[in-house]
């Protein structure tokens, strides 16, 4: 094995290492919030994508960005309301499955609908290219910033409560 495979190889493990983690982190939070496992997430992700595939034609690139990110939301509250809002005093893997089984279903609505091979998004001229910070460490410094403000840990543990109190499982009998 030459060391440019070996660098391949560590390389494609600290990625994929970093999309575990990602993954990670964003089930953790959402479990920490609503004691629910969302695995639909990524579906409804997606399902945005496409929602925004199809309306581009029609409303045109900046409204595409607004209508498809409100639609899928809307989507989402319902789907929060109707099916996962009956999870929060239950089992946290009767939520996995809930999310698992919608995961399914819209992934193969998805399929049924757009098919299988990639759809060409044609992005307006105005919005390509890079921009350039005016300092390498901005990005860096705001973000070490926000992570250590004792303002995020205020606002994540008033969220918990809220999530955590009897108003809404009281709501839900």
């Amino acid at each position: 094995m030459t060391v440019a495979v070996f660098a391949e190889f560590v390389l494609n493990g600290l990625v994929l290492g970093a999309l575990y983690v990602l993954m990670a982190l964003g089930l953790s939070i959402i479990f920490g919030m609503l004691g629910v496992i969302n695995f639909a997430h990524g579906a409804l992700f997606t399902l945005g994508a496409y929602a925004a595939f199809q309306v581009k034609d029609a409303l045109g690139f900046p409204a595409t960005l607004v209508v498809s990110p409100v639609l899928v939301g809307v989507l989402g509250m319902l789907i929060e309301a109707t099916l996962l809002r009956r999870l929060y005093l239950q089992d946290p893997l009767q939520g996995l499955l809930l999310t698992f089984g919608l995961t399914m279903i819209l992934e193969q609505g998805i399929r049924m609908v757009w098919g299988r091979s990639p759809k060409p998004f044609d992005v307006p001229p105005a919005f390509t290219g890079s921009v350039r910070s005016p300092t390498p460490s901005t990005g860096a410094s705001s973000c070490s910033r926000w992570s250590s403000s004792s303002w995020r840990s205020r606002c994540f543990s008033r969220r918990r409560r809220s999530a955590r109190s009897s108003a809404p499982a009281a709501a839900i009998r």
